[in-house]
């Protein structure tokens, strides 16, 4: 994977941008592509390292003009947008399979792909998707872990993040989700702390211990609820709960 990344000659033929490039941008825009790649689904952060690489002075209008291909993400990166969805997928494929070599009684099939809320930032970015509503998706597809109805995982991030984008005007998730409005961190950090309280009472109090560590990372990443993580904020409550 590292070294190679599917090239879709169709669409490099038919891009208005790239028919608009001079023989020189076209070759830089290549090159570019293929440091990216090399620096996983990334350019360097530094314009003066970026041109270290292709050979070309940062003031050069050649160089100003193919790096508009390469916008600053959210994480404060560069990234062609579909290289880098390209790269996302490929290396979530390689992950899936390591994954399936260690546990083969579970499914490739349905295998779910989590992504970070720094993956999401990132790639929001560079469709232009303000950050309030890409870190609404994160914590909406995080909550359900991220799997569409019937189960079935999300296949391509780039992809759901623009109908999610798409679908924001209108109030709605994606087609392939629920068609419920998206919770508010709040709301989600609340439903998270009575599902593990309830749990908790379901489970033989031997099991209680046990059952809270492994929720403390299992909910790292959920938004706070009034000022503690939700592994906190589920734990006070049930030790409340039970002194009563």
């Amino acid at each position: 994977m590292k070294n190679q990344y599917p090239w879709r000659v169709d669409r490099w033929f038919s891009s208005v941008a790239v028919k608009r490039m001079t023989l020189e941008e076209r070759g830089l825009y290549r090159e570019l592509l293929d440091w990216q790649w090399q620096g996983n689904g990334y350019l360097p952060e530094s314009l003066k390292e970026i041109s270290t690489l292709v050979g070309v002075d940062v003031s050069d209008p050649r160089f100003q003009n193919v790096l508009k291909k390469f916008p600053v993400s959210g994480a404060g990166q560069r990234a062609n947008a579909v290289l880098l969805a390209i790269w996302q997928d490929q290396h979530d494929a390689a992950s899936c399979q390591v994954s399936s070599v260690a546990e083969p009684d579970v499914p490739s099939l349905i295998r779910t792909k989590r992504y970070t809320l720094e993956q999401c930032l990132a790639s929001a970015s560079v469709i232009g998707m303000a950050k309030p509503e890409a870190e609404a998706f994160f914590h909406y597809w995080n909550s359900i872990d991220w799997k569409k109805k019937g189960g079935q995982p999300i296949g391509n991030l780039a992809s759901a993040l623009q109908l999610w984008k798409i679908n924001a005007p209108n109030f709605k998730a994606p087609t392939s989700a629920p068609s419920q409005r998206p919770q508010s961190p709040a709301a989600i950090a609340e439903k998270a702390v009575n599902e593990i309280v309830k749990e908790l009472h379901d489970r033989p109090q031997a099991e209680h211990a046990d059952y809270l560590l492994s929720c403390r990372d299992k909910y790292a990443t959920m938004p706070k609820h009034e000022g503690f993580t939700v592994w906190e904020a589920a734990r006070r409550y049930y030790k409340n709960s039970m002194q009563k």
